[in-house]
Formats: structure tokens, C-alpha cells, sequence
């Protein structure tokens, strides 16, 4: 019922937890001084019977050799000088008669607490704690002697209930103190821990899509807390980033649809307001089907980007011969190459080159570089495709003595509808290098690029085997 209650209260999450904590440390503490007063009663009372049984046998010996008048006589002067309400003397017959007893009204209730038929003579001692008549407690033992008598001596532990409870008084006292201490201690350090928590959250909360800026402070403690700033900092790093991006995709996809569209759109115009004969209305069909199939490729391969990157595209494993896949790769392009006066140079290795993976997706990496290099590479120029195997990689290379790209466009050629200074005059999407590298790095694999103006470039794909 008082767990459901503490879940039920509509209070601050470091107080839940310090009730928690208090709750938990209480019941701690309370089992283990629990346990410490059963064990200090225990070791008290275990002294208290040893003195018992000395005293008890030290009286029965004595008993052996006194009368019974004297050792009535000895009873009560003993008493007398222990305080009666301190030390209690009977001795019995072994059929229960009183043979002398020490004299003392705190101990009647005693007197009847031990049944002698309890009592042989080799039975081991008989010990009980009995209450006196008075206050306080007493501890007594019955031991069996010769002749079937019965010796019972009592001694008051009212001193040791005392020390006992003052014990309790003080542990109790010294209990509460601690778990006040121990409550109020948690709960800083739980604020102060929660409260992190709650700059994260409000960091986010300030997060919106014009103020991305905000960031989570961190204490460089480098712990749980911490971590979970740094993590959440690198998150909003990521989501700023990808909003740029995604801004800047955006003003290229615009600006390459708008080009098409435009196109198809004067040429509706015309063949809406003017009067064309039959092959005017051919060249404006051409036309509309050309920018079409512009437009149906941009988007194709805008999609087969997105899905590799996110990895819906499933890839075979299949073992690709690298010799014969790039030879064909060239003997497909030796045709615009010869048309461009583009000399292609193919260096691969006697044996068989061996690759795991996509057919199709390893093609158009090598189509597509292939096809770049001869873009970008004036006539009489020269395109070199190379294979090599490494112990960890397949390397396939493709170098041209074309344009070349700028120092601060080489970060930029694998993002999508980047197109460099020297290419902006050239038919293109500017997706074929971002193609290249969502396929390459779907096979585990990088791809990079040297290159510098006018002395061409050099692109180097490692796919790991």
C-alpha cells in the first residue's frame, strides 16, 4: 500500500527517489539493529549463565556438607548482603518439598516458574528469565545435585536491561539521525543529477527548426551524464547537419526539375498557340520525351541513392571475376571514347581477380567512373582503368588527364547535384559520383580522389574481400 502511494504522488522525481532510498536504507538499518540487539541480549544473557553456573556449583557443593538449618541461615545472609531483590537462594527435595529458601517478596512470582519433575540428576542445568514482582527481570538456573536435590539460584539483570535499553535509546536516536542525514544528502546529490537530466530536456524543448544552435553544457567529467550531453550534442550535430543538406537537396532538385519542366512546357506552348506540321510536331514530341527520360533518370537514380544509403536494397553475393567484368566495361565505352579521339588505357593483372558481391552494383561503380573520366577529358587525352587484389582489397583505379577538380571542390564531389566550375557547362545530373559512393560503401567498402586543375584527376575504389 505504501509503495502504491509513492508511485501515486505527483512529486519531483528526486524526491520520489529519496523516499525510495530512505525507505530502503531505514529497512537496512533497522534489520541490522535488529540483529545487533538480538546478539548483544544473547551475548549478555550467555555471561549472565556462566556466572549462574559457577555460583550454582560452588552452592551445591556446599550444600553436600551443611545441614538444612544452615544452609537456611546461609541463604538468607547472602541475600541480605546482595540485595534480596538481586539474588534469590531455594533448595528442594527431589519431590518438590522447600528445604531453605532466601526470603523476598520480588521473587514469588519466581518460585513456582520452575517445575522440579523438569529436573534429574543428570540432567544439564535449566535456565529461564522470569519476571520479579517488583520491575526489572531475573535470570535463573536450576541444577540437579546428589541425593536428588534440586539447587535454584536467581540474579536480578536488571542492569542489563538497563544497558540494554540504553542501547536501543541511543542506536534508535543515532538511526534516525542517519537516515534524516543519509535522506537529505541523497537528495542533493539527486538533484543535482537530475537536474543535468532536465538541461537536456530543456535543450531539446528549446530546439526548434530555426534554432538548432542550442546546445547541452557539459561539466567534462566524462560521466553517465556526461556521455548522455555528448551523445545528445552529437545528435543535434547530425540534425543540423542533415537540415543543411536537406536544404541544399532541395535548391538543387528544384533547380534541376525546373530546367525540364521548362523545356516541355515551351514546347507545349508552341504546339498549343502555332500551327506545326507533321515534323515541327516530331521535334516536339522528341523533345517532350527526351527531357522526360532526363527526368525519369534524375529520379531513378535520386531513389537508388536514398534506398542504398538506407539499405532497403538488398545485394547478392556473387563471385565477380574483376578481369572480365572491367574488360567488358571498357570494350563497352571504347565507342564514345574513339568518337572523342580519348585514348583508353586497361592495365589488369595475369591472374584472376576475385571480388564477393553485387554484379550489377560493381558494373556501374566502373561504368560510372569510366564514363566521368571520359566526360571530362578533352580530345587526345587518356583514361587509364587498372585492377590490383591487396591481402584485405580489391583496388580498381581509373585516372584521366582531363580538367581535374579544384582543391576546395575535391570535399564536395560525392555530394549529391555538386557539380564543379569545370563541369557546370557539361551534360549531367551530378549524381553519378554520389551513386559511386553510396554503392561502394554498401559493399563495405571507400573510394577516394586526387586531383588537381588541368592535370587530371585519379579515383581509387578498395572493396574489401
Amino acid at each position: 500500500m505504501l509503495l502504491n502511494r509513492i508511485r501515486l504522488l505527483k512529486i519531483s522525481l528526486p524526491v520520489k527517489l529519496t523516499l525510495w532510498y530512505a525507505l530502503f536504507f531505514a529497512c537496512t538499518c533497522g534489520a541490522i539493529f535488529l540483529l545487533a540487539d538480538i546478539m548483544l541480549q544473547r551475548s549478555l544473557i550467555a555471561r549472565v549463565d556462566k556466572v549462574l553456573f559457577s555460583e550454582a556449583r560452588k552452592y551445591m557443593d556446599l550444600s553436600d556438607r551443611r545441614k538444612i538449618n544452615i544452609l537456611q541461615k546461609m541463604f538468607e545472609q547472602e541475600a541480605y548482603f546482595a540485595g534480596q531483590d538481586q539474588v534469590f537462594f531455594r533448595m528442594l527435595s527431589s519431590d518438590g518439598v522447600v528445604l531453605a529458601v532466601s526470603t523476598s517478596d520480588d521473587w514469588k512470582p519466581a518460585e513456582n516458574e520452575i517445575d522440579p519433575a523438569r529436573i534429574t540428576i543428570t540432567s544439564t542445568p535449566v535456565y529461564k528469565t522470569v519476571s520479579l514482582r517488583g520491575s526489572g527481570r531475573a535470570r535463573m538456573i536450576s541444577l540437579a545435585g546428589s541425593g536428588g536435590r534440586i539447587f535454584q539460584l536467581g540474579r536480578s539483570i536488571k542492569s542489563y536491561d538497563s544497558a540494554v535499553g540504553i542501547y536501543r535509546k541511543t542506536g534508535g536516536l543515532g538511526l534516525l539521525i542517519i537516515i534524516l542525514t543519509g535522506s537529505i544528502l541523497s537528495y542533493i546529490v539527486l538533484w543535482k543529477i537530475i537536474h543535468r537530466v532536465e538541461d537536456v530536456r530543456q535543450t531539446a524543448v528549446a530546439i526548434k527548426e530555426d534554432n538548432l544552435i542550442q546546445r547541452v553544457k557539459t561539466n567534462n567529467n566524462m560521466d553517465e551524464i556526461d556521455l548522455l550531453a555528448n551523445a545528445f550534442n552529437d545528435m543535434l550535430n547530425r540534425i543540423a547537419l542533415l537540415i543543411d543538406e536537406l536544404k541544399i537537396l532541395s535548391s538543387n532538385i528544384a533547380h534541376d526539375l525546373r530546367g525540364p519542366i521548362v523545356r516541355v512546357r515551351g514546347v507545349a506552348e508552341m504546339a498549343a498557340v502555332g500551327r506545326l506540321d507533321e515534323k515541327e510536331w516530331q521535334e516536339s514530341a522528341g523533345v517532350i520525351v527526351e527531357e522526360c527520360d532526363r527526368l525519369d533518370k534524375l529520379i531513378s537514380t535520386m531513389l537508388e541513392i536514398t534506398r542504398t544509403e538506407a539499405g532497403i536494397t538488398c545485394f547478392k553475393k556473387e563471385c565477380i571475376k574483376m578481369n572480365l567484368l572491367i574488360t567488358h566495361a571498357v570494350e563497352l565505352f571504347s565507342s564514345p571514347a574513339e568518337d572523342k579521339n580519348i585514348k583508353i588505357n586497361l592495365c589488369l593483372p595475369e591472374g584472376d581477380v576475385v571480388f564477393i558481391g553485387d554484379n550489377s552494383a560493381v558494373q556501374r561503380i566502373v561504368a560510372n567512373l569510366i564514363d566521368n573520366a571520359l566526360k571530362y577529358t578533352h580530345a587526345g587525352g587518356n583514361v587509364k582503368v587498372s585492377c590490383e587484389k591487396t591481402a584485405s582489397a580489391v583496388r580498381i583505379i581509373v585516372s584521366d588527364t582531363g580538367v581535374g577538380i579544384s582543391p576546395q571542390d575535391i570535399p564536395h564531389v560525392f555530394e549529391r547535384f555538386f557539380r564543379c566550375e569545370q563541369s557546370r557547362t557539361s551534360e549531367g545530373t551530378g549524381l553519378g559520383l554520389s551513386l559511386v559512393q553510396a554503392l561502394v560503401k554498401a559493399h563495405n567498402g571507400h573510394i577516394t580522389v586526387n586531383s588537381s586543375p588541368g592535370a587530371g584527376s585519379t579515383f581509387c575504389v578498395n572493396l574489401p574481400v
